[in-house]
């Protein structure tokens, strides 16, 4: 019995949002990562031969008798084949069960009298029968597994989530793993009065009969962090009775009109991207047109330049018989031969020279054709971004359109702002998983672990934030026969003195990438950025442009963030930091700054752990699920974390806390340093001041009249060489270049 099972990919791309199993010599029951060993294929073979020779002169002949099974497992991933997995990807070639039995047993009637008469003797003396039978048989089982990867296999293909979002709260770039949800106005002075509301109702609930010692505690806390609310709107000029006081020197406006306000801004915004898609698309359209008739007049000339070249082939045949002519000729005769020769010749060069000029031509609409692809390409990349940009916003535009019925006439005290709600988002790294004798072949198997959500706000939207998650199942591996393997040596131990593997290994422990240049070992990060600061001229120019209210933004966590492999980054340049009771922040190591602004934690009835979690987990059986993976979870070495950091008040509510980490309110020191190396960022292009000047006055009179245009970041600027701090480290000031003016502003 031979059986054969195989799998083959071809130069096809296979691309799952979970998983891609493949199992040759199982069913897809069989799933040994999560303890799922059934399924495997199984096969029997017997052969059984009985021969009794009853002839009168037995033929003396052995019975044959051979039970031979050959199995073979092999998966193949070919040239030109992609496997795209969000993922995990398994690739078995499991050898299954097999057992082979061959019996051969031969009699005949000599044989079996002699054995009566053996059998009788041996009986009558205590002993067993006797036999003179002959037995014979072969028993042959042969199994063999192979995956063959000469293509390439990508785990982990959606671990990067990032969302950018520009100064009106439109959204500039974006995964698909993440979003806004919605959009929403409101009064930033409301905004504090419906937590207070919020606090209040909570403390109702705790305050019930009966309630214990962890009641009075939270009750404590909430009034607590109420005391720091209504202390905030006192600094803004706002007292906690909305009947008096109000934010002074503020226009009052109500939530309608703010939200209409942002509606025409949302809408003129997407005017301004349609217009410009349109244009791109225009000129994509022309460049293609002109493409096709270039191309049409190349394959002319091509033409051309063949038929050229078969007329000087027979011309230079005409020549050669001339020649011949003219050496036989008459004296007489020689000149009109020759004339004739060099008339022909005079043609072939003309030919040639005709030749050149077309060639000359096709090349110079080759560099034609390649430059106008070159600017198809980057239009349909700022085409795809623009229809990014342009579906956020019609998105935002109905949103807050449906909601402006329930939205109040009323004027509100203070500035109103823009509320981003963002959606749940996960980043899953993957492994690659192989069983098989043997692992071969020239391909990429690419595993990295450098999971990443970021989101980076770039105006006076406040953001509020749901679940992050980077989940805690280590991923960035490779294994084979459940063996971690990180490179074609230790891959080739397995196989055997036959090797066979010379693949492009990236894992999270890879030091370098596949191109051969030097990185760092990947790890899972999530980072929220608020860059804002209405006092840097740099984005203030800016919001004056769409007439949004120069506010600093407040982050406000509501969902959980967990990294518990990596790190948590959340940090603002103006704005508070608020984690109300339903969030946590869960990270190796945890990082949250306001540059300007307050960090206030509400109260949650457990461990709140600042700087990181203290717990090391060990890594176990890789082919079971999380959390049985884990061989052990222990406690991690004293080690200080960054912290929290905030330039104004903090609170922190916990039934119990655990500081790893800084926390510090208030920035005592601050400084730049700004060196002679330091560059302009003009459009993602470092420049010097001279060069960002240059650019600067090289634009229209509609360009420059845009609020902020003379604005540039000043990169390189750094409080590195700063002496004479007494209160910690220096904490660097932003610098812009005003290229109108020719000066730094800080």
């Amino acid at each position: 019995f031979k059986a054969s099972n195989s799998i083959e990919i071809g130069a096809a791309t296979l691309e799952a949002q979970n998983d891609i199993r493949l199992n040759a010599g199982a069913s897809t029951q069989y799933n040994p990562e999560a303890g799922l060993n059934t399924g495997l294929n199984s096969g029997s073979v017997v052969a059984r031969t009985d021969v009794f020779n009853n002839t009168a002169i037995p033929v003396n002949r052995d019975p044959v008798a051979d039970a031979i099974i050959q199995t073979d497992s092999q998966i193949t991933i070919a040239d030109g084949a992609i496997l795209n997995s969000v993922s995990d990807v398994a690739l078995f070639a499991e050898k299954g069960n097999a057992s082979a039995s061959g019996v051969g047993i031969g009699k005949d009637v000599y044989r079996e009298a002699l054995a009566a008469v053996g059998s009788a003797i041996s009986n009558a003396f205590g002993g067993g029968d006797v036999s003179f039978e002959t037995r014979t048989g072969n028993s042959v089982k042969t199994q063999t597994s192979s995956v063959t990867v000469n293509g390439e296999v990508h785990v982990g293909t959606h671990r990067k989530q990032k969302l950018e979002i520009d100064i009106n709260g439109d959204v500039v770039s974006q995964t698909d793993g993440i979003r806004i949800e919605s959009t929403g106005v409101a009064s930033l002075a409301q905004d504090i009065l419906d937590r207070i509301d919020a606090l209040n109702e909570l403390i109702r609930q705790y305050s019930g009969s009966g309630a214990g010692t962890d009641a009075a505690i939270a009750v404590a806390a909430y009034q607590s962090e109420i005391r720091f609310l209504e202390r905030k709107l006192v600094e803004l000029g706002f007292e906690p009775d909305p009947q008096g006081g109000g934010f002074a020197g503020v226009a009052t406006l109500s939530q309608k009109a703010a939200a209409q306000q942002a509606v025409t801004a949302m809408t003129a915004t997407k005017s301004t991207l349609t217009s410009d898609k349109t244009a791109l698309t225009s000129q994509n359209t022309q460049l293609g047109n002109a493409n096709t008739t270039l191309t049409t007049t190349n394959s002319n000339l091509v033409t051309a330049n063949n038929n050229l070249t078969s007329a000087n082939n027979t011309l230079a045949g005409e020549v050669a018989t001339l020649t011949t002519q003219l050496n036989d000729a008459d004296p007489d005769d020689k000149p009109a031969i020759q004339a004739q020769i060099n008339a022909k010749n005079n043609q072939i060069a003309a030919n040639n020279n005709t030749k050149a000029s077309n060639t000359s031509t096709i090349n110079a609409n080759n560099s034609t054709i390649s430059a106008n692809t070159n600017t198809i390409t980057a239009n349909e990349t700022e085409i795809t971004s623009l229809n990014t940009r342009i579906d956020s916003l019609t998105t935002q535009i109905g949103t807050l359109q449906t909601a402006l019925v329930n939205y109040s006439d009323v004027p509100q005290a203070g500035p109103s702002a823009k509320f981003l709600t963002i959606s749940d988002a996960e980043a899953k790294l993957g492994n690659i998983y192989v069983r098989a004798d043997k692992l071969q072949g020239h391909g990429a198997l690419d595993a990295p672990g450098d999971a990443e959500i970021r989101i980076t706000n770039n105006g006076p939207s406040f953001l509020i934030l749901n679940d992050l998650t980077i989940p805690a199942d280590e991923g960035g591996r490779i294994y084979h026969n459940s063996v971690d393997v990180k490179n074609n040596d230790q891959i080739n131990g397995i196989n055997g003195a036959s090797g066979g593997a010379s693949f492009d290994i990236f894992t999270a422990d890879s030091t370098t990438d596949f191109s051969g240049s030097t990185v760092l070992p990947g790890k899972p990060k999530i980072i929220v950025e608020s860059k804002y600061d209405p006092l840097d001229p740099f984005y203030s120019s800016q919001t004056l442009a769409n007439g949004a209210g120069e506010v600093a933004p407040d982050i406000i966590l509501r969902g959980d963030i967990s990294n518990l492999r990596g790190l948590v980054k959340i940090e603002s340049a103006a704005g508070s930091i608020r984690i109300e009771e339903t969030a946590s922040i869960q990270g190796d190591d945890v990082e949250v700054k306001t540059r300007n602004g307050d960090f206030v934690q509400s109260y949650s009835n457990t461990f709140s752990h600042v700087a990181g979690a203290p717990l090391t987990t060990t890594n176990g059986n890789p082919n079971l699920n999380f959390p049985d993976n884990i061989a052990e979870i222990s406690r991690t070495p004293e080690a200080v974390g960054k912290g929290i950091v905030a330039n104004g008040s903090v609170l922190i509510a916990a039934r119990y806390l655990n500081i790893n980490g800084t926390v510090q309110s208030g920035i005592p020191e601050w400084g730049v340093r700004i060196p002679a190396s330091a560059r302009v960022d003009v459009g993602g292009t470092a420049m010097s001041f001279a060069d960002a000047q240059s650019h600067y006055n090289s634009l229209t009179a509609d360009q420059k009249a845009v609020l902020g245009s003379e604005y540039f970041q000043v990169s390189g600027a750094t409080v590195a060489g700063l002496s004479g701090n007494e209160q910690g480290a220096w904490e660097d000031i932003k610098v812009s270049y005003n290229a109108k003016e020719n000066r730094l502003e800080l």
